[in-house]
């Protein structure tokens, strides 16, 4: 079992960092443009949009997703960081299984589009984050190796590349909830681009998208990260999984969005269950396709792959609202 670190803080959320892409890089703070579902991810924040908690994807219909740990009563989100929709306080959130995944609904409809959910087991091509955890320390050069974490001064919403590179069961305790799921692992690369991307504060809740045929699935939530170097720095490494920590970068954990796609279409009730059921159905076809492939991922649960640092990511336990 790796190291863990809860990427949710109850102060102001920030960005992913990337390897060779700097805080203001228009590239990569602005929509890609190849169809990533980049208006669909929104940061939590406070209902005046004071105080920012983590982020979340929207499902359709006003229904978003997040890691269960980031709380969300009495809050809203905003997915361009000018327009807030309050959470609906009515909706009870529904936890996922024993994961660390939370749905709750917004009182208005957003006007950005509902994601697919991938249903398949070949999720180990490159796939894009979209979220709003820690930007770089800007005296840190971009193509460093170890990288500080930035001040809140460097929020903003970013992309960023990474491939999965195994699977892993992960269990794990937080306040006074255990949580366990099924989860993508992707390893944080030196050699895999300038936008490979390292998940920080604030990223919990931030989706992993991949293409298949056409079309771009939510295949991960972000809800955590295994730091190398230590707390509030990302390391950039070799990307083999198996290596000793000192030989490989941070570790970003993501929840495998194909194992509950059926438990979370459950939570939307009609018609919005008529309209993400095509993605579900899109996903069976990926299933079938690509299930011959589901052995290209390690099992790595009670592998000793090396030692990291411990960081729980959340100042006050209390902003859950488990």
């Amino acid at each position: 079992m790796f190291p863990l670190a809860l990427l949710c803080f109850t102060s102001p959320l920030q960005a992913i960092i990337l390897y060779g892409r700097g805080n203001d890089d228009p590239a990569t703070t602005s929509n890609p443009g190849n169809g990533v579902p980049w208006d669909s991810v929104a940061k939590v924040i406070n209902t005046n949009g004071t105080g920012l908690h983590g982020s979340a994807v929207h499902l359709g219909f006003g229904f978003m997703i997040s890691a269960h740990h980031v709380g969300t009563n009495n809050r809203a989100v905003s997915f361009d960081g000018v327009t807030s929709y309050l959470v609906d306080n009515t909706f009870e959130p529904v936890r996922i299984g024993t994961t660390d995944l939370r749905i709750f609904k917004l009182e208005q409809i957003p006007d950005v589009p509902a994601v697919n959910l991938y249903a398949g087991t070949n999720t180990t091509q490159t796939g894009y984050h979209v979220g709003w955890g820690v930007g770089r320390d800007p005296n840190v050069a971009v193509n460093t190796n170890v990288v500080n974490w930035g001040t809140t001064a460097t929020s903003d919403k970013r992309w960023g590349t990474n491939n999965p590179a195994a699977t892993q069961s992960v269990t794990y305790t937080f306040g006074a909830t255990t949580y366990t799921q099924e989860s993508l692992i992707t390893v944080v690369g030196n050699n895999a681009g300038a936008t490979q991307a390292s998940l920080t504060l604030y990223d919990s809740g931030s989706g992993f998208f991949q293409e298949y045929d056409g079309i771009w699935y939510l295949t991960g939530i972000a809800f955590t990260v295994s730091n190398v170097s230590g707390a509030n720095t990302s390391t950039f490494g070799t990307q083999n999984v198996n290596q000793p920590a000192a030989q490989r970068g941070d570790l970003n954990y993501l929840v495998n969005i194909s194992e509950y796609q059926e438990e979370i279409l459950a939570v939307i009730p009609e018609p919005a269950t008529q309209t993400l059921v095509l993605g579900l159905l899109a996903g069976l076809i990926g299933l079938v396709r690509f299930g011959k492939n589901h052995a290209l991922f390690a099992r790595l649960t009670g592998k000793n792959t090396g030692t990291g640092t411990v960081l729980i990511l959340k100042r006050n336990t209390a902003d859950s609202d488990a």
